[in-house]
């Protein structure tokens, strides 16, 4: 199965509100889908979880983020405060970034990740800065994170932050 989500509102002749799912021929939609785009996708704990720009799925509150357990969109606690452009997953969390500094009542920085039940600061976050790209490394656990206004890729794990390359130091954090 493949998951699209984007700025749309059908999938070949099926009404398809921002997501829909191939099977190889033919799409269906996801529910009735969210009010407004998705920027990104992930797997985590075995279900499908979208971003974007919207703050409903399914006709219900979402804030910018929520799960597809296969039959319904269930948003994450009160999600986050400004859309969420990435999600990436490692064993034990699903990592959020995006424009927001709130996610759920826990002040972030751009970055949150998700245990499946509550949302935590990801080491301080960001600062000052929109993180562009996501990446979990399977092998080490590690999380990277490019960031848009300087050039330069960090990565967590799982304690701290480190420049990886780029002009900028660690995260002012």
């Amino acid at each position: 199965e493949l998951y699209a989500g984007g700025n749309f509102d059908s999938a070949g002749t099926v009404v398809a509100h921002y997501i829909a799912k191939w099977n190889g021929n033919t799409w269906t939609a996801l529910g009735n889908g969210m009010n407004n785009y998705i920027d990104a996708l992930s797997s985590f704990q075995g279900n499908l979880y979208a971003g974007g720009g919207f703050t409903m799925a399914d006709g219900n509150p979402a804030n910018y983020i929520a799960k597809w357990n296969g039959t319904n969109w269930i948003p994450l606690g009160s999600g986050t405060n400004a859309s969420v452009s990435n999600l990436t997953a490692n064993q034990n969390f699903l990592f959020a970034a995006g424009t927001f500094t709130n996610a759920g009542g826990v002040n972030v920085k751009y970055i949150a990740q998700w245990d499946g039940n509550n949302w935590y600061d990801v080491g301080g976050g960001i600062n000052n800065t929109y993180v562009l790209g996501l990446y979990a490394d399977t092998a080490t656990n590690d999380i990277y994170a490019g960031a848009m206004w300087t050039p330069t890729v960090y990565r967590w794990n799982g304690v701290n932050w480190y420049n990886v390359c780029g002009t900028m130091g660690p995260p002012d954090n």
